[in-house]
């Protein structure tokens, strides 16, 4: 901070700066590709460019290498994990110093091929706008991003219909069909209704009770649903058979 007369707020902004234009520009860390002009432009430095880069060398932000002339200071660590899976996927890999030295670099060549042309823009990172909606048109779908499967068509019928369902409608068919079940069965449905809107039972829920009560009397599914309308339920369940003794047989005395 003392080196730049910088504020640590302001250091801390150039550093994030220089990776971010490192990530997009130079993944592989030879951030000495462009020239010191180039790259107080990549960290929107308004002084000078040369004590820049200077002070990033002398606080090892920066290493000067004899290959690629400069190289951002243990890259390997603040590069985001996505740089190092895109470089292993082009069999490429984040570059480190042969011979860490303190001397100024050298410029690169004017004619270098490295160096951007001066009047074509940087290559710098952008970032989507959170304060507006999606502008990407819906039309426009990548070849690589798989497909969502598509529920299908019966199915989604069927959850549309019983979205309107109305339960107090449904009947039990078979030894169910009482009275004291239709009558038992309205006041859960009540209950359940009372509750609020995402706890209305559906047909689907409906057809599953009866499913769950065929093995029982209608006077086991009357007590159920009263256990559910008490206990504010949602579910109906049978009694627990595994607490039903078996008749005694012949000589068998029950204590």
């Amino acid at each position: 901070m003392r080196r730049l007369k910088e504020t640590r707020r302001g250091v801390i902004g150039l550093l994030e700066g220089l990776w971010l234009a490192t990530a997009k520009n130079c993944p592989q860390g030879d951030i000495g590709r462009f020239s010191n002009e180039d790259i107080a432009v990549l960290v929107d430095w308004e002084g000078n460019a040369d004590e820049l880069v200077a002070a990033l060398i002398e606080c090892r932000w920066l290493d000067v290498c004899a290959e690629n002339r400069l190289l951002v200071h243990d890259w390997d660590d603040h590069c985001p994990t996505y740089i190092k899976g895109n470089l292993k996927k082009s069999e490429r890999e984040i570059l480190t110093p042969t011979s860490v030295s303190q001397e100024p670099p050298k410029e690169p060549p004017k004619d270098s091929p490295k160096e951007p042309p001066r009047d074509a823009p940087m290559d710098m990172p952008t970032y989507p706008n959170l304060t507006k909606p999606n502008q990407v048109n819906s039309n426009q779908v990548s070849e690589s991003e798989p497909q969502a499967a598509s529920e299908p068509v019966v199915e989604k019928q069927k959850r549309t219909a019983e979205r309107g369902y109305d339960p107090s409608t449904y009947r039990f068919s078979g030894h169910l069909d009482t009275p004291e079940v239709h009558d038992a069965f309205q006041r859960y449905v009540a209950m359940r209704k009372a509750k609020g809107k995402r706890d209305r039972a559906t047909l689907g829920a409906c057809e599953q009770i009866e499913r769950d009560f065929q093995n029982y009397s209608a006077a086991d599914l009357v007590t159920a649903l009263g256990k559910s309308i008490v206990s504010s339920w949602n579910g109906v369940f049978p009694p627990n058979i595994s607490t039903k003794r078996a008749p005694p047989r012949d000589g068998e005395f029950v204590f």
